[in-house]
């Protein structure tokens, strides 16, 4: 018959990157953060696994707080499996990316991150984890997470898109926005959908209905954008709009909007 022993366990302010050590011989360079864990667990054996249940946990990571659930099986081999679940308390972009360690961040998102200046408050409404524990790059990260003050630049040199916000959902390489909101200077841009996908070389965004407004002026219809590396981004729109002089519209645009030929005219 499977053992089984149950309990409650907390740990208070340890060093990360000591924790860390425990589930891999890779020790994260993390001085500042300390996590905080108090949970309940269910550790059980049986003949072919060996598994450690968290049904209710609550971990903070300095002020960042996240509570779920969730459970490490095949503790016994040298690739114990990970799933957990749970939701966070709202934490800004730049502050998760210093809390957590560089490994748990693919190197695709480190990239747009960084080159895409983005910022913003996160809170995660819902989200998981799975994969190989010891095996930060096997481990696939999916949920939903709100946006507040959002900031993004669509590609350099261009005007960023600000005071963002709505609902994300993300999976590997894919991004999902619902209920977006934003300022792209002068335009608020809005939009029910829209669809990121993450590319190793840029990116390529899709929003099937998108209005942009300036004052009484008003633009509905879809927008695509298409960057790569040392390339001019692609932005498309169509759609339906009111009666604009030509110079009127010369002058919202931003520059690099514009071509040169046109600015020249």
């Amino acid at each position: 018959p499977p053992f089984n022993v149950q309990g409650r366990v907390e740990i208070s302010q340890v060093h990360l990157g000591r924790w860390m050590a425990f589930f891999s011989d890779d020790v994260q360079s993390m001085p500042h953060t300390k996590i905080n864990i108090q949970s309940e667990y269910a550790f059980t054996l049986e003949p072919d696994t060996h598994t450690l249940t968290l049904p209710n946990f609550q971990i903070s990571l300095d002020e960042w707080k996240l509570s779920g659930h969730g459970h490490i099986t095949d503790l016994q081999t040298d690739s114990p499996q990970l799933l957990v679940s749970g939701s966070s308390s709202p934490i800004t972009i730049e502050r998760l990316t210093n809390l957590l360690p560089p490994a748990w961040l693919p190197r695709d998102v480190h990239n747009f991150l960084a080159n895409r200046e983005v910022n913003g408050t996160l809170e995660l409404l819902t989200g998981s984890v799975q994969g190989i524990v010891n095996r930060q790059d096997s481990l696939v990260a999916e949920g939903v997470v709100r946006l507040d003050e959002g900031r993004l630049l669509s590609a350099p040199g261009h005007p960023p898109v600000t005071q963002l916000s709505g609902r994300v959902a993300f999976e590997p390489h894919l991004i999902r926005i619902r209920d977006a909101q934003g300022t792209l200077a002068p335009f608020m841009v809005a939009a029910q959908e829209a669809t990121l996908h993450i590319r190793d070389v840029g990116l390529d965004v899709s929003i099937p209905m998108v209005h942009i407004a300036e004052s009484d002026w008003a633009l509905s219809g879809e927008a695509s954008l298409t960057h790569i590396e040392n390339a001019s981004p692609i932005f498309a729109i169509s759609g339906s709009t009111q009666p604009i002089s030509i110079k009127r519209l010369v002058g919202l645009l931003p520059d690099g909007w514009i071509p040169v030929s046109l600015r020249t005219v």
